[in-house]
């Protein structure tokens, strides 16, 4: 039998993006516990079995060798069983029992990666509904809210970010800098994302940036504030030509 023929799958690549969420490892031996509810009984540890394979070599004694074919044995049912349980999931969470809101938050990135986007909102949806982690109603808010940017579902956009700046325990400064292109951008209410630029560059000194460079974020708030600071002044100076020379810049 040539093996080179038939298809390979590494489990872990998937097992990572659907569980690295909720579980601590993606080590099989923690996925058989707390994802198929197995415990293995005197298993020989896995770090142990290429000494007692190369002490079978040398001396021939199949004492223990025996149990090394019972773990490569259990390792591959559990593979499988492993693959079962990744289809199903990803093919109906819900008859498949998933309940953990983390679960359901990774795969509303995996399909909102595959270009599916009712599927991923529903799955975002779901998880915020759950009574998820913080950090994950964060994640799943964010991924919503880019998502309705795009859909041009504006409303639904600005209810996410206005949710995100209501965060107690964590400045980001993304959600207002999202709310200061719409209020520039599609409401031309020039005062308004002044404001909230204003309000993010004083979080930001205050409180700092935990998810990246405070100082680019701050050169990048800063330039939108000039900006700003001139529609205002063009605006409430009467000149024609409201827009002046930032005409069509926009970001």
């Amino acid at each position: 039998v040539c093996l080179e023929s038939y298809p390979h799958l590494d489990l872990l690549y998937p097992a990572r993006r659907l569980w690295k969420e909720r579980l601590d490892s993606c080590r099989l031996s923690y996925l058989e516990r707390m994802v198929l509810m197995v415990e293995r009984e005197d298993d020989v540890p896995g770090e142990l079995v290429p000494r007692i394979y190369f002490d079978y070599v040398r001396g021939m004694d199949a004492g223990l060798i025996e149990r090394v074919f019972a773990h490569n044995r259990m390792d591959v049912l559990s593979l499988v069983t492993l693959t079962a349980r990744l289809h199903a999931v990803l093919d109906d969470p819900y008859a498949a029992g998933t309940e953990d809101s983390s679960d359901f938050y990774s795969l509303g990135r995996i399909h909102e990666d595959a270009g599916r986007p009712e599927e991923s909102q529903t799955y975002y949806r779901e998880a915020l509904q759950l009574d998820a982690p913080l950090h994950i109603q964060k994640k799943a808010l964010t991924h919503l809210s880019l998502m309705y940017k795009r859909q041009r579902r504006y409303d639904e956009a600005v209810r996410s970010w206005e949710t995100l700046l209501s965060d107690p325990c964590q400045f980001d400064p993304m959600p207002y800098e999202e709310l200061a292109k719409y209020y520039e951008h599609r409401e031309r209410n020039w005062e308004r994302a002044l404001e909230i630029v204003e309000e993010a560059l004083a979080a930001l000194e205050e409180r700092g940036n935990p998810t990246g460079s405070s100082e680019q974020w701050a050169a990048r708030l800063n330039r939108r504030r000039d900006r700003l600071l001139r529609r205002c002044a063009r605006s409430s100076g009467g000149e024609s030509g409201l827009f002046g020379d930032e005409a069509g810049r926009k970001g």
